[in-house]
């Protein structure tokens, strides 16, 4: 796996601190600065490209303050990364549920659909060749192709 280059990973740590400041407010004041502490962490290991690690932290943030949707973001970026569509679809997902409307995670979780739509028609295209040079499908998959980014977004 490639590293995440520095203005990627800027990006992140501004998300990072963006969440944490959303949600701060709602959290009790005893648990605000071991939520930060631990925020503060997983960004560093991001930064460092040290993504299991990062993984890991996460995914503890997740389990001790399942409120915070930046999380689960962040884990289905690295899902994403990993090739893992399935785990990047349900952290978008979880990252939607604590957060309704928000725009990465809704984004994020419409590009890792895309992808996954333009799979599956290679596969039926290998499959069926005959059904898949119907004109219907042949124009789906030169659309989905066209796509300029089938990649999630890790900025505003």
């Amino acid at each position: 796996m490639s590293t995440l280059s520095k203005p990627i990973v800027g990006l992140i740590l501004g998300m990072v601190l963006t969440g944490c400041a959303t949600h701060s407010a709602n959290q009790p004041t005893g648990r605000t600065p071991a939520l930060i502490q631990q925020l503060d962490g997983a960004a560093a290991a991001l930064r460092a490209g040290e993504i299991e690690k990062a993984e890991r932290l996460y995914m503890s943030i997740a389990t001790d303050y399942p409120e915070i949707a930046v999380a689960h973001l962040q884990l289905g970026n690295m899902a994403y990364q990993s090739n893992r569509s399935e785990a990047a679809q349900q952290h978008f997902k979880t990252a939607l549920e604590r957060e309704p409307g928000h725009v990465l995670a809704t984004y994020n979780l419409a590009m890792v659909h895309l992808q996954s739509a333009r799979e599956l028609l290679a596969d039926h295209k290998e499959l069926a060749p005959v059904t898949a040079a119907r004109p219907g499908l042949v124009a789906i998959r030169q659309a989905l192709e066209g796509l300029n980014s089938s990649a999630p977004h890790q900025d505003h």
